[in-house]
């Protein structure tokens, strides 16, 4: 039914498969998606945890609750669970991309330059991604690497005004 876009016709199908089978990480994971994908983000979240409480190791389940935790402006729980991911998958390139933004989010300039140079390394090519590096390259004194990342966000979306901005403040735009 989710196929077919019945959003509330899949969670009734959903509570009826957790109330057969309340240990079910996998529909948890799924109920908590659909809750995702409807704006419910509480519920999204208690789904998410009973699931990972089951399967503690499951890195689709990391990885969803940390997207989930980022949309919320959690950078702390988004950075424990995408630090889960990575150790067990070190080249999951869109775990470092958020991770590095969650990093971005809360301060911290060094962990994202090397996490959003993984990404890029991992083949990532987001202008977010080179923003965010930038920004983070000329708060650690870096003019020319922020530069180079600026050119680099303005080649993947020419009418960025944050690219721009920044090319005009370190005097090469």
């Amino acid at each position: 039914r989710l196929r077919q876009g019945d959003r509330g016709r899949a969670l009734a199908d959903l509570d009826a498969a957790i109330r057969i089978e309340p240990r079910n990480a996998r529909v948890l994971g799924l109920r908590g998606r659909t809750h995702q994908e409807n704006g419910q983000h509480d519920r999204a979240l208690a789904d998410l945890n009973a699931a990972l409480a089951i399967e503690r190791t499951n890195i689709e389940l990391l990885m969803q609750r940390g997207l989930l935790l980022w949309q919320q402006g959690n950078a702390a729980g988004t950075i424990a669970d995408l630090t889960e991911v990575l150790r067990r998958n070190a080249r999951n390139a869109d775990a470092y991309r958020i991770r590095g933004l969650a990093h971005a989010r809360s301060g911290d300039s060094a962990r994202t330059i090397a996490d959003l140079t993984q990404a890029v390394a991992l083949g990532v090519r987001n202008a977010e991604v080179y923003l965010a590096r930038a920004a983070a390259n000329e708060r650690q004194g870096q003019a020319q690497a922020a530069i180079a990342d600026y050119r680099a966000a303005q080649q993947i979306d020419r009418g960025s005004a944050a690219a721009r901005d920044g090319l005009r403040r370190l005097g090469a735009g």
